[in-house]
């Protein structure tokens, strides 16, 4: 019994690494000052969730163990999202109900994402501007930026090796390319 309690407080500790390393990512200054994110709790929120999805497509290949580590990471956005709405000032009896919502919205976001990769190539684009701006750029070009980001960043994924990933070794690019 005790093997089993060590394993899951090990895998819990690699996914708040790697839960860890999607909040750096998604604070990164460039989503807020180049593409226009809205700096908010709820543009910050979106890109936290884009990420948290861009890790589990990524650890989706990784069979039983990826699936024990997915679980860990939602339990740490879990976990952060509780804490988040509390220091909002937020009371005990509203915070369940939103943690839920939020949770919620990572699958439902998960699976728009994952239909709009799949679709046309303006499909995500549309996406994230229905989410991250909520349908506020009509002109697709700076979704169309946060669009070719998630491909670049769902192929870097992919090309992280699994020991590492499975580690929660996962250190996004340093440079966040966004064109005019």
């Amino acid at each position: 019994m005790l093997g089993w309690l060590r394993q899951r407080s090990l895998t819990s500790g690699i996914g708040r690494k790697l839960y860890d390393s999607i909040v750096a990512r998604a604070r990164a200054e460039p989503f807020y000052r180049d593409l226009l994110v809205p700096d908010t709790p709820e543009g910050r929120f979106e890109l936290i969730v884009l990420h948290v999805y861009l890790v589990l497509e990524r650890l989706r290949s990784e069979g039983a163990a990826g699936t024990r580590l997915s679980r860990a990471v939602i339990e740490a956005f879990v976990t952060d999202m509780d804490d988040s709405m509390r220091e909002f000032g937020i009371g005990d009896m509203g915070v369940p109900r939103r943690v839920k919502r939020a949770a919620a919205a990572v699958y439902e976001r998960s699976a728009a994402y994952a239909a709009a990769q799949q679709g046309e190539a303006d499909a995500l684009a549309h996406v994230l501007a229905e989410h991250i701006y909520l349908g506020t750029r009509s002109d697709g070009r700076v979704p169309g930026q946060v669009a070719a980001y998630v491909r670049r960043t769902a192929a870097e994924l992919e090309a992280v090796p699994s020991s590492r990933m499975l580690d929660g070794d996962l250190v996004f690019s340093h440079a966040i390319e966004f064109r005019p």
